[in-house]
């Protein structure tokens, strides 16, 4: 009598596998993203060792050494601009972690969904007037939309209300309680002069999508008006960044003046007329003189060999583009191997 066995899943690539070993033994952001590059190269029957892999990656990822990407302000410096840079290599642990949780919902929504629960928020406290960046959470707002995931969490500064509203638009969640928790997270934001300095041309507009979008719905915009012009009165009149004070004041009466001419006014999106929002009267609690941001001892030795354990982002910038060489020298550094190899198999 014949036997039946389970089919079992096929090996590995031999050129894959030496991948993942290689993998495991560099930096987590460069483990974890190797990883998520090996899975994705992993077809559906090897679904076990994907899942395993991609579990492992999320793990990984939580020990990267920057927390977020962030963005610089428009006074940022070079040092700034360089790392803004760098974060957009997704190496930093919500970008790392956001993939994951895409390529695991891909393999089992159940799993996905759990991980997704898992995604950090931005740290808790406001930036300070010495900060030339500030946090960007959109990988976890823009995981949510693709994912369709309705379960969301709340906002906890100003840099995260274009990404959050966008995200909601894309569920179709205006006029929904989770909007409304959305409006009462905006009305709550505590005080914080670089996020919202850094929004200010473009927070304003995506609430006016959303009140646009609550009307569309079949909802009253006038509660979305009302927070908005809240929002801008708070932060307008609160501590205050003297370097940024200016060029913040002519956007805010730019958006203000646009406010009171048409979006107020009865019949245009609100059934009824609204107060006038008049930026220019507000004036603010304090301001704090400018400061010299933190000395980046790194950005004088770019060149030097202990960047890749001071600033190892940075330090990818340049060793990323090293690879089209790929020569001897760019090869004998282990995260260079890594790639170099994992090019190989793309061609």
């Amino acid at each position: 009598m014949a036997v039946c066995r389970a089919e079992e899943a096929p090996r590995v690539p031999a050129e894959l596998e030496e991948i993942i070993g290689l993998a495991r033994a560099l930096p987590p952001e460069f483990s974890a993203d190797l990883l998520l590059e090996a899975a994705n190269r992993l077809g559906s029957r090897h679904r076990v060792k994907v899942r395993a892999l991609l579990e492992d990656a999320f793990v990984l990822a939580e020990r990267a050494r920057e927390p977020l990407p962030r963005r610089a302000i428009p006074t940022a410096g070079p040092a700034e601009r360089l790392l803004e840079e760098a974060f957009s290599k997704g190496l930093d642990r919500l970008s790392l972690q956001a993939r994951a949780v895409r390529q695991m919902y891909g393999l089992d929504a159940r799993l996905g969904a759990e991980y997704f629960a898992r995604l950090p928020a931005p740290p808790a406290g406001p930036h300070s007037c010495a900060d030339r960046m500030v946090w960007d959470s959109s990988p976890y707002w823009e995981t949510a939309a693709q994912l369709k995931q309705t379960r969301l969490r709340g906002i906890v500064s100003p840099v995260e209300i274009g990404p959050a509203v966008k995200a909601m638009m894309a569920l179709k969640l205006a006029n929904t309680p989770a909007a409304a928790a959305l409006l009462d997270d905006v009305a709550r934001l505590g005080g914080d002069d670089r996020a919202f300095t850094a929004t200010l041309r473009t927070a304003p507009r995506d609430l006016e999508t959303l009140a646009i979008e609550t009307a569309r719905a079949g909802g009253d915009p006038a509660p979305v008006l009302r927070t908005l012009a809240g929002y801008l009165a708070h932060h307008l009149t609160g501590r205050r960044c003297a370097d940024t004070l200016e060029s913040s004041r002519t956007a805010a009466s730019s958006f203000a003046w646009y406010y009171n001419d048409r979006l107020r006014v009865a019949g245009y999106l609100s059934p009824v007329e609204l107060p006038l929002l008049r930026a220019d009267e507000m004036q603010p609690e304090s301001v704090v003189p400018a400061a010299e941001p933190a000395k980046q001892k790194w950005f004088d030795a770019l060149d030097s060999p202990d960047l890749f354990d001071t600033q190892p982002l940075v330090w990818w910038v340049a060793a990323e583009k090293r690879l089209k060489s790929a020569d001897g020298e760019v090869v004998a550094h282990p995260v260079l191997a890594a790639y170099a190899k994992l090019r190989a198999i793309r061609q």
